[in-house]
């Protein structure tokens, strides 16, 4: 699921607000949090502004539409069409600092919002959205991974080795193979 927001400007009612995680917390859980007029953002967000306003600015408009066009593990490549005004992107997906963000070809800020999903600025007329993150438990489990097949592999050499340096005395004295018989 994706959701939009127009980003505040100096001359806008603040739709992108940085909170901190209490303040958050207790406006998330609200009855009247409207999701689709504000976003709210961690504290350390390089985007949005710390004023909240008095009145929910308006829901972002036109209409914009906003589809995956490829979705791999770790990976989103989103079509953004209509975007007629700047705004910030939220994606219902778990925040984490390896997130990375590239707008158009040029990269992003990601930010954590609403206590837990992502958070892109979109300037005006954006295209393209590639969304990415690299868990460091993937990077460990590719390392365990190609450890294990290393090991593997001198195993499996040292066995075939050895089987070599053994197999000719074996041959010799059994008593399947002709050539080992004394006439």
């Amino acid at each position: 699921r994706f959701v939009l927001h127009r980003l505040a400007t100096l001359e806008a009612a603040a739709e992108a607000i940085r909170l901190d995680d209490d303040q958050t917390q207790s406006i998330v859980v609200s009855p009247r949090f409207d999701p689709g007029r504000v976003v709210l953002l961690a504290t350390d967000a390089p985007f949005g502004t710390s004023t909240v306003p008095r009145e929910l600015p308006p829901a972002i408009g036109p209409a914009v539409t906003i589809r995956v066009t490829e979705r791999q593990p770790g990976v989103y490549v989103l079509a953004v069409e209509g975007l007629v005004s700047d705004a910030v992107l939220v994606v219902s997906e778990n925040w984490l600092p390896t997130w990375t963000a590239r707008v158009d070809g040029r990269a992003a800020p990601v930010a954590r919002a609403n206590g837990t999903f992502l958070a892109v600025p979109l300037p005006a007329q954006s295209r393209e959205v590639v969304l990415a993150v690299e868990s460091p438990g993937d990077r460990h489990g590719r390392y365990a991974s190609l450890a294990g097949l290393g090991s593997l592999i001198v195993l499996a050499l040292a066995g075939v080795r050895r089987s070599r340096l053994t197999m000719p005395a074996a041959a010799t004295s059994s008593p399947a193979n002709p050539a080992s018989k004394v006439s």
